[in-house]
């Protein structure tokens, strides 16, 4: 498996780069804290498909305290959201 960082860790809102998963492929998306712990608190980061309009996204799914990771199925152009956090946490892929 191949692993990307989509958002290094951090505190602050932030959107990843945009990524693309291809028809029939499928990535793993997790969030990655920076201590041991493996606790999102509150948090719900939104994964999100690109419109046609290439400026626009749905929300497709989440990761949370309940759910820190998801596979995403293709094919689009996605990315992953973060909200403003108290936990410095980053987000990876493996494809």
């Amino acid at each position: 498996m191949a692993t990307v960082e989509l958002l290094a860790t951090g505190t602050t809102a932030a959107n990843s780069a945009d990524f693309t998963i291809a028809l029939g492929s499928t990535a793993c998306i997790y969030a990655k804290p920076v201590t041991a712990e493996t606790a999102l608190g509150a948090l719900t980061w939104e994964i999100q498909l690109m419109k046609k309009t290439g400026t626009d996204y749905y929300m497709v799914d989440s990761l949370s305290q309940s759910k820190p990771a998801v596979v995403i199925y293709g094919a689009g152009t996605f990315r992953v959201r973060r909200p403003v956090s108290t936990l410095s946490v980053g987000c990876d892929q493996e494809t």
